[in-house]
């Protein structure tokens, strides 16, 4: 009936915020601090009943360049695009040309009044964002603090981050900049592609290849311009957001482009990324030798920290700690290496590090990695080498890539391998 007559208590207006902060940053700079907003449960279950309508929209609407909030969809996924595209440039010495886009504060930063015109070219039914509307008319907040809550102030911008919907509904402002760089700049062209790739998404974390150093100026310029007619921000901190990366080929050798400059419409200089991009999750590198070493690097590390520290758990019996140290390898593996070929040298020495663990704990006799990974029956521990496990996420990310609809970047440049290759 609130829904229907639009009418809500003033309780379900007022949000209360946490400052979380990130690594690495200042504490006491609060503007760099992750600001995470506590809303009321009962306005929590209104827009969860409302968000079957914003999913519905987004599907049959948001470019299939963006991944983000999307069912069966994820980072690595895009990640796997970046690797077809570095190597596809290497087999042929062609310029491999990408550029970074993130923005500041987005969620907060979405205009409401081109939100409501965003929703309304997106196909989202009238009446849903009236119910919206209504909701978001008396929003105030407040910041939580070590001496307790500020007074309250006014929101008259932004879809709340902390909302359940806020996510589908700032890609519908994402999809501005999605069509006007698909309809303005040429993006990289995957061999036998039928149409070029000239972006990736994930949420507001852009990512852009193009086919040589102009168009990708194009691309900063087009995104820029969007931005500004939107309301939006482009974040720019040393090489870690906003930044562009490029290498080329000479006399059979590549070599990182160092000589060029990327600037806004405004005049702020875009910068060149030094050593690598963290993209995703994902280490970039602008050159193709060992681009992924940095990655395998990542996972040999997250990986033998949690199995040592499981070691340590000395109230863990054997099985308990056979399904921790799985999860562990698994969870870390399964995310990295859906785009990242691990290899059997990072694998093997994961499995040395479980080795030395188990017998530390009593659990094997010695060093034999049969005893390890031998099923029950054989008098084995049952573990999954990790190996194992990378092989079976990257064939499921390929299978996924094969299966996704038309025109979806990972098929595009998945397909494009096997044409090559097989």
């Amino acid at each position: 009936d609130m829904i229907r007559r639009r009418t809500f208590p003033t309780e379900w207006g007022e949000k209360v915020a946490m400052l979380f902060m990130k690594p690495g940053e200042d504490p006491y700079d609060l503007s760099r601090r992750r600001d995470i907003w506590l809303e009321c449960h009962g306005l929590k279950l209104t827009m969860w009943l409302l968000g079957s309508e914003y999913e519905r929209a987004a599907a049959t609407s948001v470019p299939t360049s963006q991944a983000g909030s999307t069912g069966d969809r994820g980072c690595p996924e895009q990640t796997l695009v970046m690797r077809c595209q570095k190597e596809q440039c290497a087999a042929e010495r062609t310029m491999c040309c990408r550029g970074y886009l993130d923005m500041g504060v987005f969620f907060m930063s979405c205009t409401r009044e081109v939100q409501w015109e965003v929703e309304r070219w997106c196909g989202v039914r009238p009446e849903v964002t009236q119910v919206v509307r209504a909701l978001y008319e008396q929003t105030c907040g407040r910041y939580e603090t070590a001496y307790g809550l500020t007074e309250t102030f006014p929101i008259r911008n932004g879809n709340i981050q902390g909302c359940a919907c806020s996510p589908t509904r700032s890609k519908y402002q994402l999809r501005l900049i999605q069509e006007t760089v698909s309809s303005m700049c040429e993006g990289f062209r995957f061999r036998g592609a039928e149409a070029c790739v000239p972006q990736l998404w994930y949420c507001d974390d852009g990512a852009f290849m193009t086919k040589d150093l102009h168009t990708l100026q194009l691309v900063f310029d087009t995104c820029w311009m969007v931005t500004r007619a939107a309301g939006l921000t482009v974040k720019i901190k040393k090489d870690q957001k906003t930044a562009w990366q490029a290498s080329y080929w000479e006399g059979g050798v590549e070599r990182e482009v160092t000589d060029w400059e990327m600037r806004l419409p405004d005049g702020q200089e875009v910068p060149r990324v030094e050593k690598d991009y963290l993209y995703l999750g994902s280490a970039e590198r602008a050159t193709w030798e060992d681009a992924q070493q940095g990655v395998r690097r990542t996972v040999v590390e997250k990986c033998t920290k949690m199995l040592r520290l499981i070691g340590r758990t000395g109230t863990l019996g054997e099985r308990q700690t056979r399904v921790a140290m799985g999860l562990a390898i698994s969870g870390t593996v399964g995310f990295y290496g859906r785009a990242t070929a691990i290899g059997w040298e990072a694998c093997e020495e994961i499995e040395r590090v479980r080795a030395e663990v188990l017998k530390q704990r009593g659990f094997t006799g010695g060093e034999a990695k049969i005893q390890v990974h031998a099923g029950r029956e054989a008098g084995g521990l049952d573990h999954v080498h990790a190996y194992q496990t990378a092989a079976a996420v990257l064939g499921d990310e390929i299978e996924k890539a094969l299966h996704a609809p038309q025109q979806t970047p990972a098929r595009t440049a998945v397909e494009a391998h096997m044409r090559a290759t097989c």
